[in-house]
């Protein structure tokens, strides 16, 4: 902050960036010489007429984890891919003749806000004429889009989860995105907005018609690795929560000492585990009285209790990796994204009914929900 003039800081939860603590506009040039030289995509976009804060941004936050220091990094628009998924769930092969679209053109600079709608002009594409076997699904791309750097937190309807080669995860997850979530999404490129389907079976051919493109009602496949990290403090401050840093930074396994001073206005502190890991929590407690019996935290359990605003609370713990622990550079705009996601999720009517103290834990639920339309033959519906 003392080297950079033009920082702000950043409101709790500003921007959906939770984890940040300062934030700094950037001007053309220094996206230019320091961004776009290392990633296309910004490369691109600076050719657009977006204005400048749409393409990339300054965020600074404390790197607690091993350094101890104040770090900065570029934020940039990630790259997403939307397609249209169609399921066999039937027990015998079909086939696939057509898919009916309406089309919105684009060239392969072209970058423009994403909208979904019935687009322009309606075409009939041919398709592999390789058979669909039962049980089996089919991704037909239909957009590309360029996300906001800052955190879009979808409401969680199901989740499915696979681990893959050494210390990676793959998950699919049903989600519902708000309107309000994606307003600020862009779409580079030609797109397609699949109206129906032509399928033959033993023969017979029939039509599938399929709904448009509904964001609260898509599934979203995603990688990463079981990096594992530090569990996070969060203060209660009226209803709401808002983030207080990580604990036990040192690094994994090595037991921590923690001071935490408990600001004015302050009753209650909540610790959370988010992430591929286990916390364990020996002893909680202030002045007075011991706060927090000793329990272990996994991914997605949190602990909370009541303490008095100005008190002194001493922590004693550590984490515990589940996976072998990988020396990956920190990845701040995940850990972004799970401080966010869980405030919002802690914020929604079936978190805020969780009332539990230090003597119990709670995984949060998930919701099953509609996934798709659906037909004696196939299932179809959208993928992020």
């Amino acid at each position: 902050m003392q080297e950079r003039a033009d920082a702000e800081i950043l409101k709790q939860g500003a921007d959906g960036l939770h984890y940040f603590k300062a934030k700094r506009q950037l001007s053309r040039e220094e996206v230019t010489l320091r961004v776009a030289s290392q990633d296309h995509i910004t490369k691109l976009l600076l050719t657009s007429d977006l204005p400048i804060e749409g393409i990339a941004q300054a965020v600074a936050y404390w790197e607690v984890c091993g350094l101890g220091q104040v770090q900065e990094i570029y934020l940039v628009r990630p790259l997403w891919f939307v397609v249209f998924a169609v399921s066999n769930i039937t027990d015998r092969p079909l086939r696939l003749t057509g898919l009916n679209a309406a089309t919105v053109t684009g060239g392969a600079r072209d970058v423009q806000p994403f909208m979904i709608g019935p687009g322009e002009n309606p075409v009939q594409l041919p398709l592999p004429a390789a058979g669909l076997p039962a049980g089996a699904t089919a991704l037909i791309p239909v957009a590309t889009l360029l996300p906001a750097y800052r955190h879009a937190s979808a409401e969680v309807l199901s989740t499915s989860r696979e681990e893959l080669e050494r210390g990676r995860i793959q998950e699919v997850v049903h989600c519902a995105y708000e309107q309000s979530d994606i307003e600020d999404f862009l779409s580079w490129g030609p797109r397609l907005w699949p109206a129906s389907l032509g399928i033959q079976s033993e023969g017979e051919e029939a039509i599938q018609e399929v709904h448009v493109l509904d964001p609260t009602n898509v599934y979203a496949l995603d990688r990463s690795w079981e990096m594992g990290s530090c569990p996070h403090l969060f203060l209660k401050v009226g209803t709401c929560l808002q983030y207080a840093g990580e604990l036990f930074g040192k690094g994994p396994s090595v037991l921590h000492n923690e001071s935490i001073h408990v600001p004015q206005g302050v009753f209650e502190l909540e610790i959370a585990e988010l992430e591929e890991e286990t916390t364990e929590i020996r002893a909680v407690h202030d002045a007075n009285r011991d706060l927090c019996k000793p329990l272990l935290l996994r991914k997605g359990e949190f602990v909370h209790f009541g303490v008095t605003p100005g008190s002194v609370v001493e922590l004693v713990g550590r984490y515990l990796p589940e996976a072998p622990h990988l020396q990956l550079p920190p990845d701040p705009s995940r850990r972004n994204a799970l401080v966010s996601d869980w405030i919002v999720k802690r914020a929604r009517p079936f978190g805020a009914k969780s009332r539990h103290d230090a003597r119990a834990l709670k995984r949060l639920p998930s919701r099953q929900n509609s996934i798709s339309d659906e037909s004696p033959r196939l299932t179809a519906g959208y993928s992020l």
